[in-house]
Parts: structure tokens; sequence; C-alpha cells
């Protein structure tokens, strides 16, 4: 696991960018490289300055602005694109959809649940929209990745405002989403047995930080220091500039 930080506003020297994705095509490992164009979360509650900068970026290309999602920025899905094309199959387009955030009665979209949030369970169900795209389908040039990224943009936009239009509905299911006619959508569950043994390993491995005074000393302390020690480190080595 490893992270490549970007600041999205930023005019970022893509030279350094590709150098990190150079480091992930040479360890040889096979990879799952998350990318998000969007820079940051769209939330109406506590970024909506990224979202009005996001609409004027439009506005001055005389484009039309997204609703519900952020301008793409395609700097590092093209540098991705640059390097990596020789050892990837396909990319995989996510768009994640959250229950319960939607307020019908003041009829406005709410913001996506945080992790602790949603581990809290103040999201009921996680609805994911996936579309694997082969990689010989995606352009070459880098104004070609560009436009093809700004359409997947309008498709998840597209998406995005189907999904809270019929969230408004009491009996709303994700098969009335209709995306193409290739669609299958499909409804899991996360059984019981699935997530018990990991919860009570985590549970066991905890307990002896918690339950004794030495081990609390500890915990504080790995926390103390550890996370300001994982900042400097990422900003060191992770971070492009």
């Amino acid at each position: 696991h490893g992270c490549v930080y970007v600041k999205r506003n930023a005019k970022v020297e893509l030279d350094t960018l590709r150098k990190r994705m150079s480091k992930i095509k040479q360890g040889g490992l096979p990879v799952w490289l998350v990318i998000f164009p969007e820079g940051t979360r769209y939330s109406l509650d506590n970024n909506n300055e990224a979202i009005q900068r996001s609409k004027m970026f439009s506005d001055k290309r005389g484009l039309v602005p997204f609703e519900h999602v952020l301008y793409p920025r395609s700097g590092a899905t093209v540098a991705a694109l640059d390097v990596l094309r020789a050892n990837l199959d396909a990319v995989y387009d996510v768009t994640v959809m959250y229950s319960d955030t939607y307020d019908n009665e003041n009829q406005r979209r709410l913001s996506a649940p945080s992790m602790p949030e949603y581990c809290e369970g103040k999201s009921s169900s996680l609805h994911l929209h996936i579309k694997r795209i082969p990689i010989n389908n995606i352009p070459l040039s880098v104004e070609q990745v560009s436009s093809w990224l700004y359409d997947r943009f309008v498709e998840k936009d597209r998406i995005l405002g189907q999904f809270y239009e019929y969230a408004q509905s009491s009996s709303f299911k994700s098969s009335d989403i209709i995306i193409d006619e290739t669609d299958r959508p499909l409804r899991v569950t996360l059984p019981l047995k699935e997530t018990f043994f990991a919860c009570t390993f985590i549970s066991m491995a905890t307990a002896p930080f918690l339950l004794t005074s030495q081990g609390r000393q500890m915990y504080w302390k790995i926390w103390a220091f550890g996370t300001p020690i994982c900042y400097l480190w990422m900003k060191l080595f992770s971070k492009a500039r």
C-alpha cells in the first residue's frame, strides 16, 4: 500500500509523478492503482468552495457544469496511462452511491458519510456502478484522454442524478436505475460469518492495549508519535510536488 499525494489546484510536475509510476512498474508486482480525478470530496456542507470552483472551471471552457461531481483533473490519469499502459489490461470506472444521503424534507443532497459514520451504520446500503473499460478502448494522446475522462464524468453525473431522483422514493431499488441494456444489477449482502473472525481477531489484538495500564500507555504513544511520523514520511517520500 502506498500513495502519491497531489494537490487538486497545484501545477504538479508530471515528470515527478511519472517517476512514482515508474517505480510501480519497475517493482514488477501486481498492483491496483486507484486514481481520484476529482481530487477532493464533493460536499455541499464542508467543501462548497471546491464545487463553485469546479463550476467556474466548466464555464470557462464553455461546458455544462456538473451537478453531482467535480470537474475531473486529468494530469494524474494521463501520467499513469502514459507510464503503465503496457502493464494494464483495463481501467475500472467506479461510481459510489450511499443510501440515506438525500434530505426529502428540504429536497437536497447530503454529504456522503465519513468512514467512522459509515461504520456506525449511518448509511444502510452502498450502491456501486462498475464499468470495465479495456485498455485498447482508451485513447493515446493527452487531449483525447482528457476528453475521454470528461465523458466518463458526464456519465457519472447522469448516474448520480438518477440515483438521487429515485432515492426520493421510499420504494427505491438499485434496479430502477437503467444505465444501459447490458447492465445486470446485483444485490450483495455481507453475512456475519464473513466478518465475525476478523472482528474477533482485531478485538483480541486490541484488548491487551486497552485493559492494562502499560498497554494504554503504549497505545496513546503509538497514536501520538506514530501519526506525525507517518505524515512526515508521506510528505518526504510520497508526495508529488
